[in-house]
């Protein structure tokens, strides 16, 4: 048997050391009708398999029509990289435009007349969130090799407005907060 702790960044390795208990733990957990942890943090050694065991789970997730998965880079703004990306992603984009969302501050679409623009990222990814709640919509945040920078604080910081504002989890691998 080759070494299963062959760094793979992500992708299946050849033979994976599977971990069925707790990846469906995990999910069950994040679709449950009543969600009572929002948050998972994996640490283990380099090669052990956190990235794929998240990867795993992210795609399960992006199966079912309710979920929507966000993968941030944590080196870089995780707050712009969040509002972006769900302005990218064609559901929730659909969702702002449905909503008369005005994002025109960040650049994103147009101005939208009788409407004032949001100009802050927290308060638009709240409003969002909020408008995919209402849509039946879920958010998975994936965040890969955290460390403890500043991006990362702030975002920190605005977890539990996230988390009060719309179904979201968060998912973190290799986690040194």
């Amino acid at each position: 048997m080759q070494n299963p702790f062959t760094l793979t960044f992500g992708k299946s390795p050849l033979e994976p050391v599977e971990r069925p208990v707790q990846t469906k733990e995990i999910i069950d957990t994040f679709t449950a009708e009543q969600i009572n942890q929002q948050m998972f943090i994996i640490t283990g050694v380099r090669g052990s398999g956190k990235t794929v065991m998240m990867t795993e789970i992210s795609q399960k997730l992006r199966e079912n029509d309710q979920w929507i998965v966000i993968e941030l880079n944590p080196a870089t703004d995780l707050l712009k990289g969040l509002l972006s990306k769900l302005n990218s992603n064609k559901v929730c984009a659909g969702i702002i435009k449905s909503s008369k969302i005005d994002l025109s501050f960040f650049g994103f679409g147009v101005a939208i007349e009788g409407m004032s623009p949001i100009t802050d990222e927290e308060t638009a990814i709240i409003v969002i969130l909020e408008k995919m709640k209402k849509n039946g919509k879920r958010l998975l945040i994936t965040i890969d090799e955290v460390t403890n920078n500043e991006f990362m604080q702030v975002f920190a910081g605005f977890f539990s407005d996230f988390c009060k504002a719309g179904s979201t989890s968060i998912f973190i691998s290799n986690g040194f907060i």
